[in-house]
């Protein structure tokens, strides 16, 4: 949906931040100007790497991709395991670190 609100948006919009997500497959933002990251954890039963990766061709040519080896979709927030989701093989307080340090890249690019 923040994909979505973007294309629909783009004046109000600076950058955009995929969290363990990707945008459906008519929001495309190529044309955008537009900081972007797309994050996503190996791990993840949620969202699938393919699609994270498949995604990233509706996104600026200068996305950053940030991998998190290891990482799952429930690590990216706080609210416990979840139905699907696969055992992350980091700490909770690592994934964060490593998209709070990629969010912000993008925040003040």
């Amino acid at each position: 949906m923040a994909a979505r609100y973007t294309l629909h948006n783009p004046d109000n919009v600076k950058g955009l931040v995929l969290w363990a997500s990707n945008p459906a497959a008519g929001d495309d933002l190529t044309n955008l100007n537009l900081y972007t990251a797309s994050i996503f954890g190996t791990h993840d039963g949620l969202v699938s790497e393919q699609d994270v990766l498949s995604s990233t061709t509706l996104l600026p040519e200068s996305n950053v991709l940030h991998v998190i080896e290891g990482g799952n979709h429930a690590h990216f927030g706080w609210y416990g395991d979840q139905a699907g989701d696969n055992p992350a093989e980091i700490s909770r307080e690592e994934q964060q670190r490593q998209v709070v340090e990629t969010t912000l890249q993008v925040l003040f690019e």
